[in-house]
């Protein structure tokens, strides 16, 4: 009986060093955690800066809203750019051509000026329901653009851009 009677006096001692132990253990794990996630608590603020916001942030999609006209032997089909980026562009149309179908379109860029692209499709939404549906339509990427291409594409996004930045 001594044998269990003096277990029993030592559980309240075995208690404290036991949460003493894992109290420790949380801290040293928390600091750990804080210097893995680059968290100082505050002892490197001195050298603390801000990034400056770059003035010519580059843009690398806008929404818009022009009119494009895809060739196919069937006939030209009117159809609209929602979004352009400077690969590809979302095409709104009511019937969506399957995916990898390639075609050119012809898109007014400007008020004035309209280029041909050679695109491809990379997604539909024609297989989702009427009642999950934004906008019915196809994203496409633009297949063998030139350098200019390239160029008038970043030209129009920037200032339409900086267009609705102003407005």
């Amino acid at each position: 009986m001594d044998g269990k009677s003096s277990i029993i006096h030592s559980l309240p001692f075995i208690s404290i060093i036991l949460a003493l132990l894992f109290f420790i253990f949380l801290r040293v794990v928390s600091r750990y955690k804080k210097q893995a996630f680059g968290d100082t608590g505050g002892k490197n603020l001195l050298n603390f800066q801000f990034a400056e916001k770059d003035d010519e942030a580059h843009v690398e999609r806008i929404q818009l809203k022009r009119p494009a006209l895809i060739e196919k032997p069937a006939g030209v089909m009117k159809v609209g750019i929602k979004e352009l980026t400077t690969s590809g562009a979302f095409i709104t149309c009511p019937q969506p051509f399957p995916f990898g179908e390639t075609f050119p379109i012809k898109i007014l860029l400007t008020n004035r000026n309209t280029h041909t692209f050679h695109a491809e499709v990379v997604w539909n939404n024609q297989n989702v329901i009427e009642e999950e549906i934004v906008t019915r339509g196809m994203k496409v990427r633009f297949l063998k653009l030139s350098d200019s291409d390239r160029k008038r594409i970043d030209e129009i996004i920037s200032l339409r851009f900086h267009a609705k930045a102003l407005a």
